[in-house]
C-alpha cells in the first residue's frame, strides 16, 4: 500500500515498482525517459507497469551544468513543480535535477507522510547543504548516511542519505 515518488528514472524505478503500490517518476530526459520505460515494459508484468505513472518535463529554460552546481530552480522550474497524484508519499527519491529546489518542494509541501522516508542520492556534495540543512536541522526527522564506495568512483557520486520523518 505504499506509493512512492521520484524525481529522475533508471534502474531505480524498477527496483521501486517490485515493492510499491504506486510509483510517480518525473523525467526530464525524453530519450532516457523512453529507454527507461522500454526497458521496465520488458522486465516487469503488465500490472505491475500500470501502476507507475511516468512525467517527461522539459526543461523550463536552456542551463548550463557545471561540475559542483546545483541546477537553477528556474531551468527547471516545471519538473520541479510538477502536478503530483497525491498529496503525500511513503517514499521519495530525489535523485536527479534541481536537487535543492525538489528538496524544498519536499519540505514546504510536506510529501512524506508521518513514518515515511526521502532519498537523496550524492547527499555529500556541497550544492545540497543548505537544502539539506532543513531535514538535517528538524527533530521532526532522522537519518543515516550510507555509500557504496569503490569501483573507482567518488565519494560524492556514491554517497546517499535515506531520511525517515518522525
Amino acid at each position: 500500500s505504499d506509493h512512492a515518488l521520484e524525481w529522475s528514472t533508471g534502474s531505480s524505478s524498477r527496483y521501486y515498482l517490485l515493492w510499491i503500490a504506486s510509483l510517480h517518476s518525473i523525467e526530464h530526459d525524453a530519450a532516457w525517459a523512453k529507454q527507461t520505460e522500454q526497458r521496465i515494459r520488458v522486465d516487469l508484468p503488465a500490472n505491475t507497469v500500470r501502476r507507475w505513472r511516468l512525467d517527461t518535463i522539459r526543461n523550463s529554460s536552456a542551463y548550463r551544468l557545471a561540475r559542483g552546481h546545483d541546477e537553477p530552480r528556474n531551468a527547471f522550474a516545471a519538473y520541479v513543480d510538477v502536478k503530483l497524484k497525491r498529496a503525500s508519499y511513503d517514499f521519495v527519491s530525489v535523485d536527479g535535477r534541481a536537487r535543492s529546489a525538489c528538496l524544498r518542494r519536499v519540505w514546504h509541501e510536506q510529501l512524506v507522510k508521518p513514518g515515511g522516508l526521502l532519498l537523496l542520492d550524492n547527499s555529500v556534495r556541497p550544492q545540497y547543504r543548505k537544502a539539506r540543512q532543513l531535514f538535517d536541522e528538524s527533530p521532526n526527522w532522522t537519518s543515516v548516511e550510507f555509500s557504496s564506495a569503490g569501483q573507482g568512483k567518488d565519494l560524492d557520486e556514491v554517497a546517499s542519505i535515506l531520511w525517515c520523518r518522525l
